[in-house]
């Protein structure tokens, strides 16, 4: 009778078990997904200056949970100098693991942007700390916070001109659509051949290059605005990307060189799992980096 009741109370509890659901979570550790970026600088013969990205996951249990993913996420922020600062980018990765990231493998937030969207462009914020010393007195420090701000890219359809809906699952870079799919790749291009004025420093996001299924999107800035037009230094406290530059204390002179940086993550966010997953936040030096303005530009355009 014993027996009975022990197998009886087994069956209950795999009932159970099987009605409430276990959690199966998408989750990746950092060694089981690598991001690659080759850089082609512009020559006489080719002025397109381009970054070819490839996101590969390595682990096939995971992968074979995934419908629509990798997805990837492209971000921003702009500077006056082509390397970017290390603590900018340590500090911008930190603060996006601890908002979107969250508690792994059970945690992670989507991001989810409309045409209409009133929030924010501001995805994340870092504070970047610099303390410089007063006149000659060393003693006489000064400790001044410049935030840096994250920003999202928007993409417009180089054909249409309309604006590509930034959403879960699909984000920027359109994901492999088939479920366990591996790795995703685009490439991010720049024009620097001032001949052809419409799209001399324009950037563009485009797959399958070469392809019939190729996809072509100009990438731009959070409100809107190509990365090509730049507006005039004055106007720089008003515009958020800009704002650090604002400063008297960043010394920026009109004509400086402008960068844009660009920071990527994957997210996993459909498919047979309960959870969002992020990947880190992958910055690797000024390879990420396109300079929007050079001294030898013809002129500084106001959009």
């Amino acid at each position: 009778m014993s027996k009975v009741k022990i197998l009886f109370s087994v069956i209950i509890i795999l009932i159970v078990i099987t009605g409430c659901g276990i959690p199966n979570y998408f989750y990746l550790g950092s060694g089981y997904y690598r991001t690659n970026v080759t850089v082609t600088k512009p020559t006489e013969s080719d002025k397109t200056h381009k970054i070819d990205v490839n996101i590969t996951l390595n682990d096939t249990f995971q992968t074979a949970k995934c419908v629509d993913c990798p997805s990837a996420v492209i971000f921003y922020w702009i500077d006056k100098v082509e390397e970017p600062v290390p603590s900018v980018v340590s500090g911008i990765s930190s603060a996006f693991s601890s908002k979107f990231k969250k508690n792994e493998p059970s945690g992670g937030v989507p991001i989810t942007l409309y045409q209409d969207d009133q929030e924010s462009p501001v995805i994340d914020t870092y504070n970047y700390k610099e303390t410089t010393s007063s006149g000659s007195d060393e003693n006489n420090k000064v400790t001044k916070e410049t935030p840096y701000n994250l920003y999202y890219v928007r993409l417009f359809d180089s054909l249409t001109g309309q604006e590509k809906i930034i959403k879960s699952p699909t984000f920027h870079a359109q994901p492999n659509a088939s479920s366990g799919a591996t790795s995703i790749s685009f490439s991010i291009q720049m024009s620097t051949d001032n001949t052809n004025s419409d799209e001399y420093r324009k950037i563009y996001l485009v797959q399958n290059e070469g392809t019939a299924g190729e996809t072509k999107y100009e990438m731009r800035r959070f409100n809107g605005i190509s990365f090509k037009d730049i507006p005039p230094k004055e106007d720089f406290a008003t515009y958020g990307d800009y704002s650090v530059l604002a400063d008297e204390d960043t010394n920026y002179a009109e004509g400086d060189s402008l960068y844009v940086h660009f920071m990527i993550a994957f997210c996993a966010a459909k498919g047979n799992f309960n959870n969002i997953f992020w990947s880190s936040l992958y910055s690797s030096g000024s390879s990420l980096t396109l300079p929007i303005y050079m001294k030898d530009d013809a002129a500084v355009t106001t959009p």
